[in-house]
């Protein structure tokens, strides 16, 4: 959805002709009139979802509350299920208190040209809803606006060589779609979407409508740079010059080690513990500040961390006794996680003798991290498990109550470490050197990039005693 001088349009994939679909088909609801606008507010909010989405957990769907739904009108599911009979959209699956239903928007061809269409809103009920700020504050987040030494650098100096970037786009689709019959249904449509997603990317990039946003539950810095496809940076540029990205090596089984170690969940520790994270002592907590106000507020308001560190001592006793009796096998999962390639001996562990398949091993430790335990129907999950007992069992204790837990922490590092010290000391040494953050990593000028590393290594080791291995990527 875009205002636009005032005046509101839905924003949906070119393609969908919703209008033709409901005159040839017309809906048979139990209220007989239907809203054409209900039905582009669902399949706006799925499109702005999904192309705003960085996460692949759940095979391309992006999980949506159903109270997005039912707050903007309350036969929604009728909406739902017309759309799902017809082929626009598709659900996953359904977790009672774990995980809301998954949708994605079914794509034939891509066009293009033009790939999505702005369609004007035209109920004035549901025109002054939107108008309102009540559900304006549920359905956007408040932005950056205490980030603005990283939000600064999204200026008209950024751009993108966007016809590169779509011939980059059209070719990888062309591909795509002349080997469309080696795809399954739902990684057909997967594809689609993420392409579909670029080209959202370029367009906003192009037109200069700059995105910047944080995730007050995980601190993560989203803009439109987190969302723009690897094979497209090339096509970036800063005042003229190339970038350098500057990541931590597998970052995220690289922090999970630290959860192995007895001094994270004390309070004696001087660096980043479990009790200088508010967010994860919430969950732990059982959620004594409600998730709603913590997406829209976020934690650093409240009055009464003290409570919250009183509430979790039992658990963190819990854990550390777990971690004494720990097997050898988190010590090879710990040489592995602090290695540069941690995904490799990793598969080479599991899938002895094989061909090493780095993105099927990634995606194999992300459903291993991010799914509840009772998400067991991935064979590669099960091989991860059974690779490494002990490090499993305490995986799944953090995860038993709230199987977010785990990865949450592990994010909160990253976000922590990454965006309020190491962005923060740059700004403050260097104000004047423009720099971008992709949530692991960081992006610069080439001759600042030595610096950057040197802030990186030296900031993990202040607040966590250890050292990552990086890498280094030009983005040309």
């Amino acid at each position: 959805m875009i205002n636009k001088h005032g005046i509101y349009f839905w924003v949906i994939p070119s393609g969908l002709d919703l209008q033709g679909l409901l005159e040839k088909h017309p809906p048979a609801f139990k209220k007989k009139k239907f809203k054409i606008d209900v039905f582009y507010y669902i399949i706006d909010l799925i499109t702005a979802r999904t192309y705003k989405s960085t996460s692949d957990l759940f095979g391309g769907y992006v999980n949506i509350n159903s109270a997005y739904f039912r707050n903007f009108h309350h036969d929604y599911k009728e909406y739902l299920e017309y759309l799902k009979i017809h082929g626009i959209i598709d659900t996953d699956y359904y977790i009672p208190e774990e995980k809301s239903y998954g949708y994605c928007i079914n794509l034939g061809k891509i066009d293009f040209e033009c790939p999505f269409q702005e369609i004007p809103i035209k109920d004035n009920v549901i025109r002054a809803k939107i108008e309102s700020d009540q559900f304006y504050k549920v359905l956007f987040s408040p932005g950056a606006t205490n980030y603005s030494y990283l939000s600064k650098w999204f200026n008209p100096l950024l751009k993108i060589d966007a016809k590169r970037a779509r011939n980059i786009l059209e070719k990888i689709y062309a591909d795509v779609e002349a080997n469309k019959e080696k795809y399954k249904p739902k990684e057909l449509t997967k594809a689609r979407n993420k392409l579909l997603k670029n080209l959202s990317v370029i367009e906003e990039l192009e037109a200069q409508h700059f995105y910047c946003d944080v995730d007050n539950n995980i601190g993560r810095f989203h803009s439109n740079l987190t969302n723009l496809k690897k094979e497209l940076r090339s096509c970036i540029t800063y005042d003229g010059q190339k970038l350098v990205n500057i990541d931590v090596r597998n970052s995220q089984p690289f922090l999970s080690t630290c959860l192995l170690e007895a001094k994270f969940w004390t309070d004696e520790h001087h660096g980043l513990n479990i009790y200088k994270i508010p967010t994860a002592m919430n969950i732990i907590a059982g959620y004594k500040i409600p998730k709603q106000d913590i997406t829209i507020h976020g934690i650093q308001a409240y009055e009464h961390i003290d409570e919250l560190k009183h509430s979790i001592k039992q658990y963190t006793m819990c854990v550390t006794f777990m971690l004494k009796s720990l097997n050898k096998d988190h010590i090879e999962y710990i040489s592995f996680a602090k290695s540069s390639i941690f995904y490799k001996k990793v598969y080479k562990k599991i899938y002895p003798g094989e061909s090493f398949d780095k993105r099927k091993v990634k995606s194999s430790f992300f459903q291993y991290i991010y799914s509840s335990n009772r998400q067991n129907y991935w064979e590669e999950k099960k091989l991860i498990s059974k690779a490494f007992p002990s490090v499993t069992g305490l995986f799944k204790f953090l995860k038993q109550e709230d199987y977010v837990l785990l990865s949450h922490i592990m994010q909160r590092l990253e976000s922590t470490l990454i965006i309020e010290v190491v962005a923060r000391r740059i700004a403050a040494e260097k104000p004047n050197l423009p720099f971008y953050t992709v949530h692991d990593s960081i992006a610069t000028i080439p001759s600042e990039v030595d610096y950057v590393r040197h802030v990186i290594k030296e900031e993990f080791n202040n607040y966590l005693e250890i050292v990552p291995k990086l890498g280094v990527e030009r983005w040309d």
